[in-house]
């Protein structure tokens, strides 16, 4: 959210429209409605694995950001 903010200069994303051919049925189009909504939860998957192995790094450097002891 924080990329889309900086990326549209503060800007809202505008909803959006998916326009299906009419020559399938809609058997058809709930199909490829259920794969397409599929690879965009492994799409999320994959940068939820990248975002919590980044912050294993960052932990992993900087160990005292753990440290909740210090004042």
């Amino acid at each position: 959210m924080l990329w889309q903010r900086l990326a549209n200069n503060g800007k809202l994303v505008d909803a959006f429209r998916i326009v299906v051919p009419p020559d399938r049925n809609a058997v058809e189009q709930l199909i490829a409605l259920q794969e397409a909504i599929s690879q965009v939860e492994a799409m999320i998957q994959a940068v939820n694995v990248v975002l919590l192995k980044m912050r294993a790094l960052l932990f992993a450097v900087l160990p005292e950001a753990l440290d909740f002891t210090k004042s």
